[in-house]
């Protein structure tokens, strides 16, 4: 507990800095990892395609990451047809990451094992509704439902619902409520 302390700085990833455009036609998703198989991206990519095929597709979903599976998933979304819908930023130092945060409606995290989920608790300390899996790290962060949505790593079909219920608001958040729960549990004391 105390290294989580020294690893996240919550007040360099503030929720006021920069809010998501209300005027976009579209929710957005955002994805941060290393591109290996271990961080389930295209369980991701494969639950964009149930959206769609439910004719679902007011959304996009940004990938920032770079790794060995970034030709494999680019292939995926290609094969699936979803490049309308589906775009990769690559490798974002932590300033362009936190601006995507704070520029996304909702973070995405479908990995198969984390030990701690950093990005999970970034995204939280901006004050955004996180769907993650349970893998060990996201599940030590997103305690009660009011936190984030928690589901079973490698269930595409699971990953669409919660992705759905988020992006038609259906999901009772609080991004103060939220903020304020990684400050008191993860921010220097």
């Amino acid at each position: 507990l105390f290294l989580s302390r020294l690893v996240l700085n919550v007040f360099f990833f503030s929720f006021s800095l920069i809010e998501p455009d209300r005027n976009r036609s579209y929710f957005q998703f955002l994805s941060i990892a290393y591109l290996s198989k271990q961080k389930g991206i295209s369980v991701l990519i494969s639950a964009c395609k149930v959206l769609i095929d439910r004719n679902f597709n007011n959304f996009r979903l940004l990938i920032v990451g770079d790794g060995e599976e970034m030709n494999n998933l680019k292939q995926q979304v290609k094969n699936e047809r979803l490049d309308q819908n589906i775009h990769f930023l690559g490798y974002l130092d932590s300033y362009g990451v936190r601006e995507q945060i704070q520029a996304c409606d909702c973070l995405v995290h479908p990995s198969f094992k984390e030990t701690f989920g950093i990005v999970v608790a970034e995204a939280m300390a901006c004050g955004k509704p996180v769907i993650a899996t349970r893998n060990g790290g996201s599940d030590f962060i997103i305690k009660t439902p009011s936190d984030g949505i928690l589901i079973n790593a490698g269930d595409a079909q699971e990953l669409a619902n919660a992705m759905y219920r988020v992006a038609v608001g259906n999901f009772n958040f609080n991004p103060v409520q939220v903020r304020n729960s990684i400050i008191n549990r993860f921010g220097e004391k």
